[in-house]
């Protein structure tokens, strides 16, 4: 099914300037496409926000079998809606961290928008005071890995370095094939240092490219990793 018809045939639920950035993101940029030898591909949706990515897998690899993962309830009310009536995706509202149990992330839950951080770069949307904090719980993304994913997907406003240093500590970073990080730079997220989250990758044998947003030019910036023995 072409793209757009797939678009078209859906009423989304969600901020209409969300769905239009995303859309541009996702399946006009297609910063998230990636190739796959299997067609029904195992992939991670980390921070599935409302379904965008997750239906853009389903577009191109209709068989593939997803789980999204989005912590905020607003936000998963509109994930449910939008892609939780396809075959072979599992969601889970849940945060994904270094370690288990009660948290706090800040966001507008009406725009989609979240971070891990209080602390916004001049190019953030928000400012900190005009966040508000939001109850999640968190899991380990480890213990949703029993075997090789073929592609993941993590765009977790700034708590990216935590799920991949405990990937990388349960062992469980190797086996996943390719994957791109939406990483959030903040001098301040000393959790978050780019340098160690490169280090983690290479360590398991990921080649990486790095890019920026083609629109936004400098900020986020797209890590994307493919295993060089996979």
């Amino acid at each position: 099914m072409a793209l757009k018809n797939l678009f078209k045939q859906r009423k989304l639920s969600g901020d209409k300037n969300v769905i239009k950035e995303l859309w541009r993101e996702i399946f006009d940029e297609k910063l998230y496409d990636f190739d796959s030898a299997s067609d029904s591909p195992l992939i991670f949706d980390v921070g599935a926000n409302i379904g965008i990515a997750t239906l853009f897998f389903k577009s191109k690899y209709p068989q593939a079998k997803i789980k999204a993962f989005e912590p905020v309830g607003e936000s998963f009310n509109d994930l449910k809606i939008n892609v939780g009536n396809l075959d072979a995706v599992e969601l889970f509202n849940c945060g994904l961290s270094d370690a288990e149990g009660d948290g706090v992330i800040y966001g507008e839950s009406d725009t989609a928008i979240q971070s891990m951080t209080k602390i916004f770069t001049e190019n953030n949307k928000f400012t900190k005071e005009q966040l508000a904090p939001i109850s999640v719980k968190f899991k380990k993304l480890s213990s949703f890995i029993s075997g090789p994913l073929d592609f993941m997907k993590i765009d977790i406003e700034g708590s990216e370095g935590k799920v991949i240093k405990e990937l990388d500590e349960s062992g469980k970073l190797k086996n996943i094939k390719q994957l791109v990080i939406e990483y959030h730079y903040n001098l301040d997220n000393t959790e978050n240092e780019f340098g160690e989250l490169i280090t983690r990758l290479h360590k398991n044998n990921f080649y990486l490219s790095i890019s920026s947003d083609p629109i936004k030019k400098t900020y986020p910036i797209f890590i994307k990793g493919k295993q060089l023995n996979k």
